[in-house]
């Protein structure tokens, strides 16, 4: 996982990176983003990757629950 410890770098890793490239926009669902369901009750998570998500476009999660942008590392993140 991002940021944690251990994993290794190699063709796998330089595949990945690739393939979050090239995007004007993102659009996941909410467990891609959180692990929470229902009314959003944490307003400090953000997301799995922390403040520094690892794809930086404009972002869109849909969910049955709205909640105002988040703004992280320059890519804003729209909940819907």
């Amino acid at each position: 996982m991002k940021g944690q410890s251990g994993g290794s770098v190699g063709v796998d890793d330089k595949y990945a990176a690739r393939s979050m490239t090239g995007f004007g926009a993102i659009i996941m669902g909410r467990n891609m983003f959180e692990p929470i369901r229902g009314a959003w009750l944490d307003h400090s998570w953000k997301g799995w990757w922390g403040e520094n998500p690892p794809f930086q476009t404009p972002t869109f999660v849909l969910t049955r629950h709205a909640q105002d942008p988040i703004v992280m590392d320059g890519a804003p993140f729209f909940i819907s």
